[in-house]
Parts: C-alpha cells; sequence; structure tokens
C-alpha cells in the first residue's frame, strides 16, 4: 500500500467516525431529553444528564475538546515536519491549544468580560491562521480546512439565527425538553463538532502530506532540479 493512499484511507476513517459522532450525539440528546424528559422542570437550564449536549463536561464535551486537542497536536507536527519549519502553524498550534483549555475549563467567557474578550481573540487568530495555512495547501486539505473555518463562523451566529426563526414561526416560548428547542441544541452541537472535526482532519491530512525528505507539501514547487515536482527547466 503506498503512503498516498494510506494517508487518504486515514483521512475518509476520520471524517466517517467524525460523522458517526455527530449522529450519535444527536440521537441520544433526543433520546434522553424529549424521550425520557431528563429536562423536565429545568426551565433553560443544562439538564442533569451527560447525554444533554448542553451540559458541561458531559459526553459530548469530552468529544469535542479531544477533537480540539488533536487538531493543536496536528498543527504543532505540521510545523514540526515543514522546511523551513512553519512558524504560523506553531503559533496555530498554541493558539488551539488555548481553545482546547477553555472548552475543557468552561470557564465565563462572555464577550463582556476581559476573558471572553481573551477567548473571543484566540477563536479569532485561530481562524484566521487557519486560513492562511489554507492557502498554501494542495486542493483537498485546503477545502477541509476552509470549509471547518466556514461551519465554525456560522455556529457561531446559529444560536441568534434559530431564536429568531422560532420567534417568528409563532414558538417564542420553548425550554428545555421541548422538541424544537432541543433540536435547536442538537443542530448547534452538531455544527460544532463538525467545524472543528474538518479543520483537525484538514490539519492532520496537511501533515501527513509533508514528504519527510524535504518537508515540503505534495505539488509545491522547491526550485530543486532533482524534485520531480519542479517543472523542467
Amino acid at each position: 500500500m503506498s503512503r498516498t493512499t494510506l494517508r487518504t484511507r486515514l483521512i475518509t476513517a476520520a471524517l466517517v467516525a467524525a460523522a458517526v459522532a455527530i449522529l450519535a450525539q444527536s440521537v441520544v440528546h433526543l433520546v434522553a431529553t424529549v424521550g425520557f424528559g431528563v429536562c423536565d422542570a429545568t426551565g433553560f437550564a443544562p439538564c442533569p444528564s451527560i447525554y444533554d449536549l448542553d451540559h458541561n463536561n458531559g459526553i459530548s464535551d469530552a468529544v469535542s475538546t479531544a477533537v480540539i486537542a488533536a487538531a493543536a497536536v496536528g498543527a504543532c507536527v505540521l510545523g514540526a515536519r515543514r522546511r523551513p519549519r512553519e512558524a504560523s502553524a506553531f503559533v496555530l498550534a498554541a493558539s488551539l491549544s488555548l481553545v482546547t483549555f477553555d472548552d475543557a475549563l468552561h470557564l465565563e467567557d462572555t464577550v463582556h468580560s476581559a476573558y471572553g474578550l481573551f477567548v473571543l481573540g484566540t477563536i479569532v487568530t485561530t481562524a484566521i491562521l487557519t486560513i492562511r495555512l489554507a492557502t498554501s495547501m494542495p486542493p483537498g486539505t485546503r477545502r477541509l480546512m476552509l470549509l471547518g473555518v466556514a461551519i465554525l463562523a456560522l455556529d457561531a451566529a446559529f444560536p441568534s439565527v434559530y431564536d429568531q426563526l422560532m420567534n417568528t414561526v409563532g414558538q417564542p416560548d420553548l425550554v428545555r425538553g421541548d422538541l424544537l428547542y432541543e433540536l435547536g441544541v442538537v443542530l448547534d452541537e452538531a455544527m460544532e463538532l463538525a467545524g472543528w472535526s474538518l479543520l483537525a482532519v484538514g490539519v492532520w491530512d496537511a501533515a501527513l502530506s509533508v514528504r519527510p525528505a524535504d518537508g515540503v507539501l505534495p505539488g509545491r514547487a522547491t526550485g530543486c532540479r532533482n524534485d520531480p515536482l519542479s517543472p523542467p527547466a
């Protein structure tokens, strides 16, 4: 099996695993919150169940944190394997590490607090660095990274848009346990996990694409006459 084929299979397996995880967490959440009513009498508060997607440090939170951490490690590997060493990849790894810690600690991070502004700045920095790195990647890898950033950007606006949609259709008084409310939670969390998963897979695809011999990505000109990917003189 060639190295390229192995990498392709690993990336495909990771994407399938992410899709299965998103489907599983969505189904389990709806069964728990709507089917078994674990959110009864909680109003808008998180439900006392680890299967609630809105429950801090629940199962879905652990999965999301692990995916972001994997993206951070991938960015570090990418920076180490590129020649010359990719400074922006190391900075992205550091930024993703900060996002990982915030996702794990769940400290108060509203935009009205200093910590909230710091978290917001970290996320924006992560998005900018990801886009910058994506522009130098092969097309397939670039699409994964940019799609991940795009979905995360849409997810940031989703709760407000969904609330407005519910008001428009005459459902302004939804609370935890209501099907439409829980569907909003499912879609929000599905977009978040999908975005981070695509970003992580894209970063690892880039890291695995680097040829260890010279630390460059396939398809990028190196200026070396002996490079089979370089154009003929």
